[in-house]
């Protein structure tokens, strides 16, 4: 079986069009080497 699991990211403003994803979601979360 795969399995995929999400989690909020506390604290992550609304995003609009034009806005860096990836840096807004570095920019809030708190990630460990293994976590991706």
């Amino acid at each position: 079986m795969n399995t995929i699991e999400l989690f909020a990211v506390e604290g992550l403003p609304e995003v609009r069009p034009g806005d860096d994803l990836g840096d807004l979601i570095s920019s809030k979360a708190k990630l460990k080497a293994a976590d991706v």
